[in-house]
């Protein structure tokens, strides 16, 4: 998986996050939210990618 689908799914992960915060219903339970969370940020760590970066993307999918 490239940065860039890496990056990609983080910001899909936080808008999920974000989504559910506002208490919009995204049809995934809290449980899935949070385990694709730490999926994703599990393989940007085996990608190489800095926690800084993570949290850059993370973050850039919240509103």
């Amino acid at each position: 998986m490239s940065n860039a689908e890496i990056t990609a799914k983080l910001r899909n992960v936080a808008r999920d996050v974000d989504d559910l915060l506002a208490n919009i219903s995204t049809g995934k339970d809290i449980a899935v939210v949070l385990a694709e969370s730490r999926e994703a940020k599990n393989v940007a760590r085996a990608a190489g990618m800095a926690e800084d970066e993570i949290s850059a993307a993370f973050q850039s999918g919240l509103s």
